[in-house]
């Protein structure tokens, strides 16, 4: 199969927040193919970081809207793009790799691509922490804080929960792919927690199950309660003007995320 398409992808996810690197194995060309088509990798290479809809997309590029909309929903489907629906409009967008392409593949997830994710994993170590601002925080627990020393709104979780309009709650991929390799881990596997300021923003998720508020809460105290870290990751998934999305993954001390030991975390300033 020729690889140019997938070539070209690599460079867009490249491009986006978080990066692709490439490596001298060619390992991340066996990811994309494992997860596009051809056809799915040229269209995502056609697409924004920014939200369009389908009419916006086919002028755009001079393509019949007929037909567009189910490519593009089968591709969110896939976990490929993002897509949300404000009252009659559908918007679309590109994900980057992390955070997104890859949190949204827990349904897909197999032996193959465990080892493929674990093989590139080297890779994206090694620029994770390479940028500011940094790709992930830790929250500080509210509970017995120094006087003084009280987090700042955006850092308690407490406010993005109140701030919500929907919750989503998924599997970590991270853990997933570990058990597929024969390394379970022994924490809840449905601890990643999606966080948005719009109704309705995951009716349409690939992945992981809507939950309410109070929901949310309990997943909170639990977590806190297994001595899980609070990492929050604010993600744009709204259409310009609108308040980000927060993600909340929950991750411990000496637990591999992303190819990175927990330890080797900045720690909260």
């Amino acid at each position: 199969m020729d690889n140019a398409v997938y070539r070209k992808l690599a460079k867009v996810l490249d491009t986006l927040p978080n990066g692709f690197p490439a490596t001298d194995s060619g390992v991340e060309i066996k990811l994309l193919k494992k997860l596009f088509s051809p056809e799915q990798a040229g269209l995502f290479c056609l697409l924004r970081l920014t939200f369009e809809t389908v009419e916006q997309i086919a002028g755009r590029m001079g393509l019949s809207v007929e037909g567009l909309k189910d490519r593009l929903m089968e591709m969110a489907s896939a976990g490929q793009l993002f897509t949300v629906k404000l009252g009659q409009d559908r918007f679309f967008k590109l994900l980057p790799w992390v955070f997104g392409i890859y949190e949204f593949q827990s349904h897909r997830m197999d032996r193959e691509f465990a080892e493929l994710c674990s093989e590139y994993a080297p890779a994206v170590r090694r620029q994770f922490f390479s940028g500011m601002p940094q790709l992930m925080q830790v929250l500080p627990v509210e509970d017995r804080i120094p006087e003084g020393e009280n987090p700042l709104p955006y850092e308690r979780v407490s406010v993005m929960l109140e701030n919500g309009k929907s919750f989503l709650v998924n599997d970590c991929i991270s853990k997933k792919e570990k058990g597929l390799q024969g390394y379970p881990c022994d924490r809840p596997l449905q601890v990643c927690l999606a966080v948005a300021p719009i109704p309705g923003a995951f009716d349409n998720s690939p992945v992981g199950r809507v939950v309410s508020r109070q929901e949310a809460y309990d997943l909170i105290k639990k977590t806190e309660a297994l001595a899980l870290v609070h990492m929050t990751n604010p993600e744009k998934l709204t259409p310009e003007g609108a308040p980000s999305t927060d993600y909340l993954k929950y991750i411990y001390d000496g637990y591999e995320e992303h190819g990175f030991d927990t330890k080797d975390l900045p720690k909260p300033r």
